[in-house]
């Protein structure tokens, strides 16, 4: 390997890094206590991060690479089933959340 070159990171790896590092941040600046008093900005931040962990999701997940080109520009990485695994159980189950 040549060290004074590396190779460059692939686009889709370092934005799907930035976005859940993003998710995470955010997630972390949620009051719960606000969200359970009906808080209409911490509802949305709530509803903001549910569709970020989608989003994740979508892009970890589909091995056809449509999302990938879509949302970072280039053909998809290929996460492994232990991330896909991880980024299936950020989905909420939707009828337990109804």
């Amino acid at each position: 390997m040549n060290h004074a070159n590396p190779p460059a990171t692939p686009k889709c790896l370092w934005y799907t890094w930035d976005f859940v590092q993003r998710t995470r941040f955010n997630l972390n600046n949620i009051d719960i206590g606000a969200l359970d008093a009906g808080d209409l900005a911490a509802a949305e931040a709530y509803e903001d991060a549910v569709g970020r962990c989608a989003l994740t999701n979508m892009i970890v997940s589909d091995t056809s690479g449509r999302t990938a080109e879509q949302i970072c520009g280039e053909r998809a990485v290929d996460f492994g089933a232990d991330v896909r695994a991880k980024a299936k159980a950020l989905r909420p189950d939707r009828e337990a959340v109804a």
